[in-house]
């Protein structure tokens, strides 16, 4: 499964999408709980303009793996470009939140901050 997600980012940098999405997919396929796969097809999708399936996508990385810089970066690419200002917002104060804490993980990351976000 390492080799195929491996194999996708090569794909990937060689400007080969299809190919980097059909790993992707194989490796989903094999190990449903690798937030890892998740995210790359998320980033992939959301640059192919595929926005429902990256939003699907990197919600699940964010499930997975919890809220870091990577995950949440990725998804908020997704919302601003969606003009979904409130989902935007939120993942903003995650990433304010992990400004602070360079080295957290936020694993429910809209329990933990709910506090956090502009209405």
């Amino acid at each position: 499964e390492f080799a195929l997600l491996n194999r996708s980012v090569v794909f990937y940098h060689l400007k080969n999408p299809a190919e980097a999405l059909k790993d992707l997919d194989k490796v989903i396929s094999l190990k449903p709980k690798l937030g890892h796969a998740f995210l790359n097809r998320g980033v992939i999708q959301l640059e192919l303009g595929r926005k429902a399936q990256a939003e699907r996508d990197l919600t699940t990385a964010v499930a997975l793996l919890g809220a870091s810089k990577t995950t949440i970066e990725a998804r908020l690419k997704l919302f601003v470009g969606n003009h979904a200002h409130q989902q935007a917002m939120r993942d903003v104060a995650v990433l304010l939140h992990l400004e602070d804490e360079p080295n957290e993980v936020l694993r429910d990351p809209n329990a933990q901050l709910d506090h956090l976000v502009l209405e």
